[in-house]
C-alpha cells in the first residue's frame, strides 16, 4: 500500500457514512494538501495545513487540529531538511522523525510520516537506531474470548500492516522479539441501518483494545490505547472484515508513533550530558 490514508481507507471500507463532520472537514484539507505533498512541495503543502488548521479552529472542529498543525510542522521539517535526504539519508530520516517523536499527534492525515519512515529504515542509521524497537509481535490478554481463528486472522492483519510500515514481524511466542503488543479485539452487531438502494445494511464495530505495549530489551512499558471503527454492508461478517482491518490499520499508527518515542527517548538518554 503506497499511502496511509485514514479517510481514504475509511472511503474504500465503506465507513465514509460513519464519519464524523470534523472527519469530513480534515477531508476537504487532505484533498487540497495531498497534490502538493506528491509534487514535494513540501513548504507549499505545510502552508496549506496551516490554513486548514486555522479554518477548523474557527468552525469549531477542535478535536482534528493538533493533527492538521502537526502535519504542518512535518512538512516544514521535510523542506528544511530535503538537501540531505539523498546526501545524508540516514541523518535526514532522524531529524524529519525526531520531530513526528516529540509531537502530541498518534496519526497523521496523509502518508507523510509513513514515507519518511519507510525510507528512513532502509539506511544503515535508521536500521541501528531502530534495532530494539523494530521487530514486533502480538500476546493474548488471559481470558481473551476470541477463538483461535480470530486470533489468527488479528496476527495476519497486525503482521501485514506492521511489516507495511516498515516495521518487523514475529510470530507469537517467538524469543527474538523486542516489542510485545498485548491485545484483544471485540465484535459488537449493532442495529442495521435501513437505505433506499441498497436496503438492509448490517453495521458491525470492531473494538481493538491494545493493554500496552512492551520494550523488550529496553525493559520498558508504554501506556495502551484503543481503536474502534464500525462498518456497515450486506452481510455482517463484511462488515465485521471491513471494520476489523481499519481498526487494525489506525492501530498500526499507533503502533508506529510508540516505536518512535521510545527509539528517540533511548537516543536522548545515551548522550552524555545532555548533549
Amino acid at each position: 500500500m503506497s499511502a496511509w490514508l485514514l479517510l481514504a481507507t475509511l472511503a474504500r471500507a465503506g465507513l465514509l457514512e460513519g464519519l464524523s463532520d470534523e472527519e469530513r472537514r480534515l477531508q476537504l484539507c487532505v484533498d487540497a494538501a495531498l497534490p502538493l505533498e506528491q509534487a514535494r512541495s513540501w513548504g507549499v503543502a505545510a502552508a496549506s495545513w496551516e490554513r486548514c488548521a486555522s479554518e477548523l479552529e474557527a468552525l469549531g472542529a477542535r478535536g482534528v487540529v493538533r493533527a492538521s498543525r502537526d502535519q504542518a510542522a512535518v512538512l516544514r521539517a521535510l523542506a528544511a531538511h530535503e538537501d540531505l535526504r539523498a546526501r545524508e539519508p540516514g541523518e535526514w530520516g532522524a531529524r524529519v522523525l525526531g520531530v513526528v517523536a516529540d509531537q502530541d499527534s498518534v496519526t497523521y492525515p496523509t502518508s507523510a510520516v509513513l514515507d519518511a519512515f519507510r525510507a528512513w529504515v532502509a539506511t544503515e542509521p535508521g536500521k541501528a537506531r531502530l534495532e530494539d524497537v523494530r521487530t514486533v509481535t502480538v500476546g493474548w490478554l488471559p481470558g481473551d474470548p476470541a477463538d483461535r481463528a480470530a486470533r489468527a486472522r488479528l496476527a495476519e492483519l497486525a503482521r501485514r500492516y506492521a511489516e507495511d510500515a516498515g516495521l518487523r514481524w514475529a510470530e507469537p511466542g517467538s524469543p527474538d522479539v523486542d516489542v510485545i503488543v498485548r491485545l484483544q479485539i471485540v465484535r459488537k452487531d449493532l442495529e442495521p441501518r435501513t437505505t433506499a438502494r441498497m436496503g438492509s445494511l448490517a453495521r458491525v464495530e470492531q473494538h481493538v483494545r491494545v493493554v500496552d505495549v512492551r520494550f523488550v530489551r529496553l525493559d520498558r512499558t508504554a501506556d495502551g490505547f484503543a481503536t474502534r471503527v464500525s462498518a456497515e454492508a450486506v452481510r455482517a461478517d463484511d462488515a465485521a472484515e471491513e471494520a476489523l482491518r481499519a481498526a487494525m490499520e489506525r492501530s498500526t499508527a499507533k503502533l508506529l508513533k510508540a516505536v518512535l518515542r521510545e527509539a528517540f527517548a533511548a537516543r536522548a538518554e545515551s548522550r552524555p550530558d545532555g548533549e
